[in-house]
């Protein structure tokens, strides 16, 4: 991708005051609670194009954007908390009700509308810059949240471990929560344009190789 293109959308986008730059443990709905790298509040970069734009309904976004030089690249990241979840929702169910709770609760986040909308925000402002062309650089997707991120589990292991699950009651939730996260992407994007899941540590160290 060309770097300058992607000056010229950081530069245009900074000299607007379209980017809000705060520490990451400042992000309203952040998974990473001391972290102190410096990203774009993405949610704000919305609120403010809703406005200039004159747009009639509010569109949803990615909580979180980070230009990557070492990627040249754009990163969008959306943050979802799973701890208070399993403490006031699956805590209280009995474990063969917590498949259901669980899809409906991953589903309610609508995963894809986010990162769908937080692309024609990336457009928008492009479109200021050079309206013959899309967005100047890679988008890279990122879903963080805070429970333990394993390696990915085929649907073989998924049904061994669901049994074990079921049948051990101190078995954590996160193997569960995980694999229908992933289930749910592969549902909504395609291979290629599918976000990366991660736990808060694994963004954490990812953002500061950025």
């Amino acid at each position: 991708m060309s770097r300058e293109r992607l000056d010229a959308f950081s530069e245009y986008a900074m000299s607007n005051q379209l980017f809000e730059y705060k520490r990451l443990d400042q992000i309203q709905h952040t998974v990473c609670r001391n972290c102190e790298i410096e990203v774009i509040d993405f949610d704000r970069t919305k609120e403010i194009i809703t406005e200039r734009a004159e747009l009639s309904e509010l569109p949803k976004s990615c909580d979180v954007l980070k230009i990557s030089d070492s990627d040249c690249a754009i990163v969008l990241v959306e943050m979802k908390s799973f701890l208070n979840f399993k403490q006031w929702q699956l805590a209280r169910h009995e474990r063969g009700e917590h498949d259901g709770i669980v899809r409906q609760q991953i589903q309610r986040f609508d995963i894809s509308k986010k990162f769908a909308d937080s692309l024609w925000l990336l457009h928008w402002i492009w479109n200021q810059v050079d309206r013959d062309s899309y967005i100047p650089a890679e988008v890279i997707k990122v879903v963080a949240t805070d429970i333990e991120i394993h390696n990915e589990r085929n649907a073989e292991e998924f049904i061994e471990f669901t049994i074990m699950y079921l049948a051990d009651e101190s078995l954590d939730a996160d193997g569960f929560i995980q694999f229908r996260f992933e289930e749910h992407m592969d549902e909504y994007f395609s291979s290629t344009q599918k976000p990366a899941l991660m736990s808060s540590s694994q963004l954490e160290d990812y953002l500061r190789q950025c």
